[in-house]
C-alpha cells in the first residue's frame, strides 16, 4: 500500500538521484558570478583554518582580500571549506552535496507545513513533490550560493508560523521572534516582509485589546531584524546601495519582477500558489496570502535584484509549493491533482541544466599568462569575464573589476559609482589604492568602452599582447 510517507520518501530518493546525475563539473551553468563569489568566501575560511595553506600567491591573496567575498552568513562555504580541511585542498563541487540535502529537508519542511495547515497528508506529498523536482529548484540546488540554506531557512519558519495552536503570549511572540530572526539571518532583509506578515495573520485576536496585538508585533519585528542588523552592521559595513526605490516608478522594473518571477516558480506554479492562497483564505487560514503579499513587500525594497536576478524569488517557491498543497487539498480526483502537479513541474523546461558548462580552456590559459606577466601578489583592474571572479578564483590575486558598461548607469544611481563616473578618475582612485596593472580577456566590453581604451592608452602601457590577452602596466614610468 502507497502511503505519503512512503511516496516522501520515494519523492526524495528521485530527488536527490537526479541531482546525483547532473554535469559533475564546476561551476554548474548557473549565475557563475555568485558561485565564484561564494568558492572565494570557502577558500578564506580554508586558510582562515589552515595556516598551513597559505602558501605563495594564496599567502598574499589572503593577506589582502582575507573575507572580503562574504556576503551573506558563509553557511555553505564554511561547510565546504571544512571538506577543504579534509581533503587538503579546494574541491569546491562539493558545495552541490550540501546544496541539495539543504533544498530536499526544505521540501520535507514545506510538507509538514502543508500538512499542518490542511490536515491531510496527500497535498503536503504533491508541495514536496514539486518542491524538490522543479527545474529551478535543480538549477539553484546544484549551485554554490546561499539560496539552498535560505530555503531550508524559510520553511523552517513556514512550518513553525503553521503551528495550529498559537496563542497570543510573551513566550510564544519571543519563541517565534528568536527562531525566524535566526531563519532570516541566512539572507539579512530579503525574507522580513513575508515573516513579520505571516507572524501578524496568525495572531488571534488579542484579549488586551490592540495595543497588545501591536507590542506582540513590534516584539516580533525586533528580534525578527536584530541579528541580521548586528551582521550588516558588524560584517557587511556600507553596504545597502543595492535599494534603489525609485524604479518602482519605472515600468521595466515591473516587467523584470515578473519574468524573474516566472522564471523561478514557473507560470503554472504561480498560478497554483494564488489559487491555493485564495482557498486558504477561505478556510480561515491567512498565514499564506500574508506571506505572498509580504513578497511584494519584498520586491518593493530589493527593487533591482528582484527585477533582474531570478534566484531572488526563491521564497516565493516556498510560497508557491505550500499553494499548490492547499489547491490539492480541495478534494480534487487523483488524475486531476497528479495532471496538476505535472503541469507545475512543466518537465520542459530548462534544458540547460542537464548541459555541462562550455569548455574554458583557453580562457583560463589567458588567465594563467597574466598572472605570469604581472607577477605574484600584483593588485589587477580586471576587464574580464563575470566580475572578474573567474579571473580572481584561478589566479588568487586581488583584483578590482571594471564595471561592465551596461551595468554603470544603474551602478551611478545606486552611489555604488561616483557621478558622473570617468574612466581617467577612476583609474587615478585604483592606482592610488595600489593596483598596478589592467587585464583585458573581455574583449566584447573592450569594444563598448572606447573611453576606458582612451584612458588606459594614457596611463599604462601595453606589457602583454597575444590573442585573447592585454595586460597594461600602470605603475609610472
Amino acid at each position: 500500500m502507497v502511503t505519503p510517507l512512503r511516496a516522501g520518501v520515494a519523492v526524495t530518493l528521485l530527488a536527490l538521484g537526479l541531482r546525483a546525475a547532473l554535469p559533475a563539473g564546476w561551476p554548474a551553468p548557473f549565475h557563475p558570478t555568485v558561485q565564484y563569489d561564494a568558492a572565494l568566501a570557502a577558500r578564506a575560511m580554508w586558510l582562515a583554518a589552515d595556516p598551513a595553506a597559505r602558501t605563495g600567491d594564496r599567502a598574499d591573496w589572503y593577506a589582502a582580500v582575507g573575507f572580503g567575498h562574504v556576503i551573506a552568513p558563509p553557511v555553505l562555504p564554511a561547510l565546504t571549506a571544512g571538506l577543504y580541511l579534509l581533503a587538503g585542498g579546494e574541491t569546491p563541487a562539493a558545495s552541490r552535496v550540501f546544496g541539495g540535502l539543504f533544498w530536499v529537508a526544505a521540501g520535507w519542511l514545506v510538507m509538514r507545513a502543508v500538512v499542518r495547515q490542511t490536515g491531510r497528508p496527500w497535498p503536503g506529498v504533491a508541495a514536496l513533490a514539486w518542491f524538490v523536482l522543479c527545474p529551478f529548484g535543480l538549477r539553484v540546488s546544484h549551485a554554490f550560493m546561499a539560496e539552498p540554506v535560505l530555503a531550508f531557512a524559510l520553511a523552517t519558519a513556514v512550518w513553525h508560523l503553521s503551528r495550529p495552536d498559537r496563542s497570543l503570549t510573551w513566550r510564544q511572540t519571543v519563541a517565534s521572534g528568536l527562531l525566524c530572526g535566526a531563519c532570516a539571518l541566512v539572507k539579512p532583509g530579503v525574507t522580513f516582509a513575508p515573516l513579520l506578515a505571516g507572524f501578524a495573520a496568525g495572531l488571534p485576536p488579542p484579549p488586551g485589546g490592540r495595543p497588545r496585538k501591536l507590542a506582540h508585533l513590534a516584539v516580533f519585528a525586533g528580534l525578527l531584524v536584530l541579528p541580521s542588523a548586528l551582521y550588516v552592521r558588524l560584517v557587511l559595513a556600507g553596504r545597502g546601495g543595492e535599494l534603489m526605490p525609485d524604479l518602482l516608478a519605472e515600468r521595466w522594473f515591473y516587467v523584470g519582477v515578473w519574468r524573474m518571477a516566472t522564471t523561478a516558480v514557473g507560470l503554472p506554479a504561480l498560478l497554483a500558489g494564488v489559487a491555493g492562497a485564495v482557498l486558504a483564505a477561505r478556510a480561515g487560514s491567512r498565514l499564506l496570502p500574508a506571506l505572498l503579499v509580504g513578497h511584494l513587500g519584498t520586491v518593493a525594497v530589493f527593487t533591482f535584484h528582484c527585477a533582474t536576478h531570478d534566484y531572488y524569488h526563491v521564497p516565493l517557491m516556498v510560497f508557491a509549493a505550500v499553494g499548490l498543497g492547499w489547491v490539492w487539498s480541495a478534494r480534487l480526483p487523483r488524475w486531476a491533482g497528479l495532471l496538476l502537479l505535472v503541469v507545475c513541474l512543466e518537465p520542459w523546461r530548462d534544458p540547460a541544466v542537464y548541459r555541462d558548462p562550455p569548455p574554458s580552456a583557453d580562457r583560463d590559459a589567458a588567465y594563467d599568462a597574466a598572472r605570469a606577466a604581472v607577477g605574484p601578489g600584483a593588485r589587477v583592474v580586471a576587464v574580464t569575464e563575470d566580475y572578474g571572479l573567474p579571473f580572481e578564483y584561478r589566479t588568487s590575486l586581488p583584483v578590482a573589476f571594471w564595471p561592465r558598461a551596461a551595468d554603470i548607469p544603474a551602478m551611478t544611481r545606486a552611489g555604488i559609482l561616483p557621478l558622473p563616473f570617468t574612466p581617467d578618475g577612476d583609474l587615478a582612485k585604483l592606482a592610488a589604492d595600489g593596483y598596478t596593472f589592467a587585464v583585458v580577456t573581455d574583449f566584447a566590453e573592450w569594444d563598448r568602452q572606447p573611453d576606458l581604451r582612451a584612458a588606459l592608452a594614457r596611463r599604462g602601457r601595453v606589457v602583454l599582447d597575444r590573442p585573447g590577452l592585454l595586460v597594461f602596466d600602470l605603475r609610472p614610468p
